[in-house]
């Protein structure tokens, strides 16, 4: 039997945290990842001094992106071993809210529409977790305009059956 400590429980809820934020991301959404407190990650909504406050923050689409392929990393690491360890609470949270971060990174990818090497990045990485934790393809719904935007808190992701088996891209 393996032994959780509260070093690791406090990874644990910081991993799911992080991922939470991301599944609440909305289409013209920025991340900002310099920050020195938890959780690490943190939603830019749209706003007229958004791209004054990114260039002193030092923010930049590279290393959001690097954030969030280490974050995609951490999360295979952490299944893997929570698998081997027969934790399957925890594997099945890691599960559930990977899914549901994936539907925000999509949305992060609606806002960069126009940056190859960005999508390419992220589905790679998108790509990549969802091998490893097993993960369906998902559709979303067409994403609303601005005006629209209440109704993206009702829209859930509709799960797929995969063609193939592994998982398509999603955009």
């Amino acid at each position: 039997m393996h032994t959780i400590t509260t070093h690791q429980l406090d990874q644990d809820q910081d991993l799911l945290t992080e991922l939470r934020i991301l599944s609440s991301l909305r289409p013209h959404d920025r991340i900002s990842t310099n920050n020195a407190t938890k959780p690490v990650i943190r939603i830019q909504k749209p706003d007229f001094l958004r791209s004054v406050y990114r260039f002193f923050g030092s923010e930049s689409r590279v290393s959001n992106v690097a954030y969030i392929q280490s974050l995609l990393q951490r999360i295979i690491d952490r299944y893997t071993f929570v698998v081997q360890i027969k934790d399957a609470d925890l594997a099945r949270r890691l599960k559930v809210e990977t899914q549901s971060a994936i539907v925000g990174i999509r949305r992060l990818q609606h806002t960069y529409e126009d940056d190859a090497q960005f999508q390419a990045a992220i589905n790679i990485s998108v790509d990549t977790v969802c091998i490893h934790l097993n993960i369906q393809p998902m559709e979303l719904k067409p994403l609303p305009t601005m005006a629209s935007d209440d109704m993206l808190q009702h829209q859930q992701p509709v799960e797929q059956t995969p063609s193939d088996g592994e998982c398509e891209k999603i955009f």
